[in-house]
């Protein structure tokens, strides 16, 4: 099962041991609803449900909640028509997530395991989306969660000390459509905290401009009304989805990096990290670390907890 000790190598584990058992019942699932998606799939080619589906592994102990954007492709490929396939019915993208409890506060936690990234979004980070955004609707946590999800399918992650304040670790901002979640990057675990939440109103045009606002604001609102119905599909913005995009610090904002940038980027960093001996690398990893326990240890005594 996973808790809030585990390491990201373990969360991805335990999600390889599930694989196989959740993909067998999503596909049972779809073909339970077989009818009920032709009819919505005859107005739109995008799908997005109400609620996730619901899957309790007997392997892990985890209850997964799995949201999948369904997308219907309308022109089968020559091998699907041989196979007699002329509905074909494509997932977009699937969040899994689960929650669980904090094992020093007893507090729910949102755990959101991404590929290549593991968030765990604390009780206070929800309610302040709950209040910020959601206008303080009369929900529980788990609804909560469900709408963050499902409203916000896609997102951004950069580094943003000038946001955060002037900390010793690293502190990061993870870009959905309706705001920011604020937080931190445990180097220890591997895995991301976040442990606040803005919304957009909440920002000045300085801060927009370093959160990557600027650059995939119009676009994350776009993507996220077009995989929920709330605009017409549009093929462009369907295939933007499929590009990940890498920015780097400018003076005053964020920068969008080419794939050739990216690679100079990759080439300058790996050169300076060769320059310094490793002495020195475990060196700040170590202070790193114990910048982030004893971060922790303070919050836990402001709370009350230690």
């Amino acid at each position: 099962m996973i808790t809030t000790n585990s390491t990201y190598a373990e969360i991805e584990a335990q999600k390889r041991l599930d694989e196989t058992h959740i993909q067998d019942f999503l596909l049972r699932k779809l073909e339970r609803d077989g009818c009920k998606l032709k009819k919505i799939f005859r107005t739109k080619p995008y799908y997005t449900p109400l609620q996730p589906a619901t899957f309790h592994s007997h392997t892990t102990n985890i209850h997964w909640r799995i949201l999948q954007i369904l997308m219907h492709e309308e022109k089968p490929s020559p091998e699907q028509r041989v196979m007699g396939l002329n509905f074909v019915v494509a997932s977009e993208n699937q969040i899994r997530y689960t929650i669980i409890n904090d094992m020093d506060t007893g507090k729910p936690v949102l755990v959101l395991p991404y590929p290549n990234q593991t968030f765990f979004v604390s009780a206070h980070a929800i309610r302040r989306y709950k209040e910020r955004f959601l206008g303080g609707e009369d929900l529980d946590f788990v609804a909560i969660c469900d709408r963050l999800v499902r409203c916000s399918p896609y997102y951004a992650l950069a580094s943003s000390p000038a946001i955060y304040g002037s900390t010793c670790f690293h502190s990061v901002v993870f870009r959905v459509a309706d705001g920011l979640f604020l937080g931190y990057f445990d180097s220890e675990k591997k895995v991301t905290h976040l442990d606040t939440f803005i919304s957009v109103d909440m920002l000045n045009e300085r801060q927009k401009a370093l959160s990557a606002f600027k650059y995939n604001d119009e676009q994350f609102r776009k993507q996220r009304d077009m995989v929920l119905g709330l605009i017409p599909f549009d093929e462009k913005l369907s295939r933007s989805m499929d590009h990940s995009h890498a920015y780097i610090n400018g003076k005053d904002e964020l920068k969008e990096m080419s794939a050739e940038d990216v690679k100079e980027f990759v080439r300058l960093a790996k050169e300076e990290r060769d320059a310094i001996p490793e002495e020195e690398h475990q060196r700040r990893i170590a202070e790193e670390q114990q910048a982030n326990r004893e971060r922790y240890e303070k919050k836990m005594m402001r709370k009350g907890y230690k």
